[in-house]
């Protein structure tokens, strides 16, 4: 796992207590595990998680 990954990993634990998160993932701790490990999971909730918080002001 590279230092950058690990890096975004410990900004992820900032991240669940987004409530905009708590939409996306119902089970965050549960969600971490998964993309810990899957660099593709992983880009994809940067993505998501991205989209979910500079759109529609919600």
């Amino acid at each position: 796992m590279s230092i950058d990954k690990l890096e975004r990993l410990e900004s992820y634990k900032k991240l669940v207590m987004d409530e905009k998160f708590r939409e996306f993932a119902a089970d965050p701790a549960n969600y971490y595990h998964q993309i810990r490990n899957d660099d593709a999971k992983f880009e994809e909730f940067l993505d998501r998680y991205h989209v979910l918080k500079y759109s529609s002001g919600k």
